[in-house]
């Protein structure tokens, strides 16, 4: 069984179809590369898939069970997490504490219980802030934990960003540009961590426009184009297919 499927899945704003009948699947720890041109519907699906936005047409499933209308916290709460386009960090708070707020949604502690704080709360403080520490030295931010976040560089905060996203605990992880604005040395590093996340059993589904990093790290590749898709297979495929080749020239797609 897939770990997630999506089945003839669409969304629309209106009179606009901004992803049209988009089916596929990822398996347990695989890659996936997302790509297309600007445009094209890759950050909508995502925001589809984590339940930003409600699906108008179509099924989402996490193994095999359908997750559409739910809110995006019970959807993390399933499983999947992600980054974002523009970085969204909580820019006051320390780097510590952005990976924690994560870890929350795997906490039992309520507004009572951190009131009168019995022994189980404590225990439980202590397990996420153990996480999280884990988790920077993961990414290489064990250093900068102290820090308030907007104090890091912008290839910092994307990592910050990978690590909150880790902390839910998820099974598939949705990395939206994580190499958009980073340095090629950055980029490199940022490879070998999604390896490292992949050797942990998550799965990746990775939006990039650098396609030296989507190429290297894809396992499979699915090619958006005006909401449809238009290529699934290997990136080698992928880069001798006429429609895709068509698309990112911007000559139409061949049909």
């Amino acid at each position: 069984m897939a770990l997630l499927e999506l089945v003839n899945v669409s969304k629309r704003f209106g009179g606009l179809k901004a992803v049209s009948n988009v089916s596929f699947a990822v398996g347990e720890g695989e890659i996936l590369g997302l790509i297309g041109p600007n445009g094209a519907g890759k950050s909508t699906l995502f925001n589809l898939i984590t339940g930003v936005y409600p699906v108008s047409e179509g099924e989402l499933r996490l193994r095999g069970v359908r997750v559409n209308g739910l809110w995006p916290s019970a959807v993390c709460a399933l499983g999947i997490a992600r980054t974002f386009q523009k970085i969204r960090i909580f820019r006051q708070l320390s780097v510590m504490k952005n990976v924690a707020i994560g870890r929350h949604c795997r906490t039992r502690t309520g507004l009572a219980a951190s009131i009168l704080r019995p022994s189980w709360v404590r225990r439980e403080e202590e397990e996420v802030e153990k996480t999280a520490r884990g988790l920077l030295d993961f990414v290489g931010l064990t250093g900068r934990a102290d820090d308030q976040a907007r104090n890091l560089s912008h290839g910092e905060q994307r990592l910050l960003e990978i690590a909150r996203a880790l902390a839910t605990n998820p099974r598939i992880i949705l990395l939206d540009e994580p190499a958009a604005g980073l340095s090629t040395m950055d980029s490199a590093a940022l490879m070998i961590m999604v390896g490292k996340i992949r050797q942990q059993g998550i799965s990746v589904i990775i939006i990039d426009h650098d396609m030296e990093v989507v190429m290297g790290l894809s396992d499979r590749l699915v090619v958006l184009n005006y909401g449809e898709k238009i290529f699934e297979g290997l990136p080698s495929g992928a880069q001798r297919d006429p429609q895709v080749i068509a698309a990112y020239l911007g000559t139409g797609v061949e049909r």
